[in-house]
């Protein structure tokens, strides 16, 4: 897992405190260009383009606020953050790369429930990029507040393109439930629990907490775990690393993986062998948490 950086970090203000028009200024001049994107008659007319232009936005701000809080270090923008690209062109590039294509995919399956109204794509993506600019700089620990980033982010970024399937009807994965939160299982969508995360599953690799799609995972993934005499391979998990969140009371764990973006899964909480399933135990996944989750372990 890893271990605390303690150079400049980004640290969230007041999280979960803030409604999506962010308050106050103090945003990036990048960030206040993008929000100055023009409007009525000069914006785009049609729901897709519109949403394309959402994600090029959300992705300029995002890498600007970034570069400008961690210039002095660049290595936590991939390796804490996730974002891609070493500087901040190339990082928005990446980002908004992925976004057009989750937009493009989920309107091609009608998954994503369109305002109607389509001026109201360009008012949620206005309130995404004011709370991405109005995020201060301060000192911390990462391994604190990257959660938290990832979810304040989320949760006012998703009103920009929200999922159409509700609860009990089909979903191919976990961006088209319309109920934020919940996950794809058995193709529709319900909310995660504890129990999703302690089902074995067959991962393959070397790096201890990469991810692998798994249809057979209840949240769509099989995390890689440790080497253990158990012959676990990996356990059933939700990917947390966008923001959209874990079953009630378990965490979001962030695993480097040394050759690429971090890793960012939900583990079951415990405090003893016997709220856990199977032949896993209650241990500390990595030395700096305090919380013990169902794990493999070594000493079987």
């Amino acid at each position: 897992m890893r271990r605390p950086l303690t150079t400049l970090m980004l640290l969230l203000a007041g999280c979960g405190g803030d409604d999506a028009g962010g308050g106050g200024g103090g945003g990036s001049d990048a960030a206040v260009a993008a929000d100055a994107a023009p409007q009525g008659d000069a914006a785009p007319a049609d729901p897709q383009a519109l949403l394309a232009s959402a994600c090029d936005r959300r992705a300029e701000a995002l890498c600007a606020k970034a570069f400008e809080c961690l210039d002095a270090n660049r290595a936590a923008i991939a390796g804490v953050l996730g974002l891609p690209g070493n500087d901040e062109a190339s990082c928005a590039a990446g980002v908004a790369s992925a976004c057009r294509e989750d937009i493009q995919d989920r309107l091609d399956r009608g998954a994503i429930a369109l305002p109607a109204d389509p001026a109201a794509i360009t008012t949620a993506a206005d309130g995404c990029v004011r709370q991405i600019g109005s995020t201060p700089c301060v000192a911390g620990d990462p391994e604190a507040w990257v959660a938290n980033w990832n979810q304040r982010m989320h949760s006012v970024c998703v009103g920009v393109a929200p999922g159409a399937a509700q609860p009990g009807e089909a979903c191919e994965r976990r961006e088209d439930c319309a109920v934020d939160g919940q996950i794809c299982a058995d193709g529709r969508c319900r909310n995660a629990a504890v129990a999703d995360l302690q089902m074995e599953c067959t991962a393959t690799g070397a790096d201890p907490g990469r991810q692998n799609p798994d249809r057979e995972c209840p949240g769509n993934s099989c995390v890689q775990v440790n080497r253990n005499r158990q012959d676990i391979d990996g356990l059933c998990t939700v990917d947390c690393r966008t923001g959209r969140g874990c079953p009630t009371g378990s965490f979001c764990i962030n695993a480097s993986l040394g050759n690429g973006p971090p890793s960012f899964y939900c583990t079951a909480p415990c405090t003893e062998d016997r709220d856990c399933e199977g032949d896993l135990r209650c241990i500390r996944v990595s030395a700096e948490s305090r919380e013990k989750h169902c794990w493999v372990s070594l000493d079987n």
